[in-house]
């Protein structure tokens, strides 16, 4: 993670709040990976290979700001 991903990530927790922000993170991490066991799966990447993960924190972004809230309201309803 380099420093541009870094100031995505202030930038989209400066529109969706801490919460909102942690859930991108998780969810372009996730993405991140899963991509990368399917690249790897078919050998079109080595584990030396680098993906650029501002791509992936833009689609977890997304994912926050639509289903965010419900998600997140959600997790935290599980625990009551």
């Amino acid at each position: 993670m380099g420093l541009g991903d870094v100031k995505l990530l202030a930038m989209i927790a400066a529109f969706l709040g801490f919460s909102g922000s942690l859930l991108a993170l998780f969810a372009g991490v996730m993405a991140a990976c899963g991509y990368a066991l399917v690249l790897l799966a078919t050998r079109r990447a080595t584990a030396q290979s680098k993906l650029p993960f501002g791509s992936f924190l833009c689609a977890g972004g997304l994912f926050a700001a639509l289903f965010g809230t419900r998600l997140v309201g959600w997790y935290l309803g599980m625990w009551r």
